[in-house]
């Protein structure tokens, strides 16, 4: 089940809301990403899309 009876969406991400109601994404408990038969880990992805010059920050969420 994706999302919660609470409303809860869950991604297999590690976060918190601070007290400026500010969501961080601090770890993750899935560290691949099946897709097409491949399992491609986040940081991979995330580091591709850094490259481009005009990205500043990227977090990609399984």
């Amino acid at each position: 089940r994706t999302i919660d009876k609470e409303g809860w969406l869950h991604t297999g991400d590690i976060g918190y809301i601070d007290n400026d109601d500010e969501l961080f994404i601090v770890d993750r408990l899935k560290e691949l990403i099946k897709y097409k038969g491949f399992q491609v880990a986040p940081a991979e992805l995330e580091a591709i899309i850094l490259s481009h010059p005009h990205i500043s920050d990227v977090a990609v969420v399984p």
